[in-house]
This record gives structure tokens, sequence and C-alpha cells, in this order.
């Protein structure tokens, strides 16, 4: 029996955002390079973290979320270049890990304007003073874009290229943001 076109249309755009996703991961993969204790910051199940792991020494999962670090753990368990996985908010405080880089994929756009500072701020302090940093998320012009009844209502933060980039140059020395 053949697919119906809803179904279809599923699955198409099921490939379109694992491509963009993937396509994502395979760059922070290469800007990481050879680094050799990183953190990503809202790993969610962590599936994507495989092709950093092959990149780096030491890579560590973190996510706010128990059921997130849970999956995370299970997906990673059988990966050659095994990751740390923690359970951390690092709006609360730093992780103190003396990591050498760090990145954060789609997340910031979660986290409330009045946390930012403290989150951004938290994540540097965990890392040394030459870290690397690379951040992604959505633009708030992808957002006038999307149906209204296909946002994502956890998307409370999103900024513009040149607010996302003031956001972190106030924190962070060198920065690679990406925004979509």
């Amino acid at each position: 029996e053949c697919l119906d076109e809803s179904k279809v249309l599923i699955f198409d755009m099921i490939i379109f955002f694992l491509d963009i996703s993937l396509s994502r991961y395979k760059t922070v993969s290469k800007l990481l390079a050879g680094s050799k204790n990183v953190v990503e910051v809202g790993c969610g199940d962590g599936w994507n973290s495989k092709l950093i792991s092959e990149a780096v020494g030491n890579l560590t999962l973190s996510d706010y979320c128990d059921e997130f670090t849970e999956e995370a753990s299970l997906n990673s368990s059988l990966w050659k270049n095994k990751p740390s996985v923690i359970c951390h908010n690092f709006v609360d405080r730093p992780l103190f890990r003396n990591f050498d880089a760090a990145f954060s994929l789609d997340v910031l756009e979660h986290i409330p304007i009045d946390s930012e500072n403290d989150f951004l701020s938290n994540i540097r302090d965990s890392c040394v003073s030459s870290s690397k940093f690379i951040f992604g998320m959505p633009s708030l012009q992808s957002q006038a874009i999307i149906p209204f009844e296909r946002r994502d209502p956890g998307h409370i933060n999103c900024m513009t290229q040149a607010g996302f980039v003031k956001s972190l140059e106030s924190i962070f020395k060198v920065v690679f943001p990406f925004s979509m």
C-alpha cells in the first residue's frame, strides 16, 4: 500500500531537520577538532553528539533534565569514545571542570532573558580562559516564517543576528554564533 501524502510530508520534514542538525554538529566537530576537554550544554538525547566525540579528547554531555541525560547515557553507551554525562543547570552555577571548549546548539532560545547572563557567565566560568565557545539558535527572523501553530512555545529568547552577537560578546572574547 502506498504512503499517503501526510506521511510523506512528515518523512520529508524529519529528513530535512535531521540533515540540518547533523550538518551543524559536523561543523562544530571540525571547529573543535583536537580540543581536549569539551562540554555540550543542553545535549538533549545526545544522539548528534557522536560526531563531536569522534573529534575531541574528552566530551561531557550536560543537560538540566534527568530524562535527557538518561537518554544521552543510553544513546552513547556503545560509542568508541564514550562521553561523561551529567545533569547540570548552567543557569544556577558553573560546572568546574576546566573545559577548553564549550558548545550549545538550540538551547539559548529556551533560556529566559533575565537568566541569560547567568547562563552564559556560568558556561564561561566552567572553562579555561583560552577556551573556544560555539552557540547556535534559531533567529528571531526565522520565527516569522514558521506558522504560529507550529512554533515551539519554548522559544522565548530568539534574537536577531546582531543581538545574538552582542549578547555573546558581552561575556566571551571570541564566539562562533550559528543562527538560522
